[in-house]
């Protein structure tokens, strides 16, 4: 969250603050659900869940696969399964 309000040049409180005004959401949970978007689109098109991870700027698959299952409730290759 530091990075996107240095960039919008607004406090983090601020930032936090106008989100969920706007969302009703907090920044983290805005944020997450870009993540898992993003996660299920680059799933969707084939690649693998380590591929996935490291293009979404984990360091770790497992700690990936960990934070997708939390938010989606399935594996991120369960959930590649299910689209099929």
């Amino acid at each position: 969250m530091k990075e996107y309000a240095e960039q919008l040049c607004v406090s983090e409180k601020v930032l936090g603050e106008l989100v969920k005004q706007r969302t009703g959401k907090s920044t983290s949970e805005v944020i997450y659900d870009q993540i898992i978007l993003e996660a299920k689109r680059l799933l969707l098109t084939g690649i693998s869940t380590k591929e996935t991870a490291y293009s979404l700027n984990f360091k770790d698959p497992a700690h990936f696969s960990k934070f997708f299952k939390s938010k989606v409730g399935c594996s991120p290759s369960e959930f590649g399964k299910d689209q099929d």
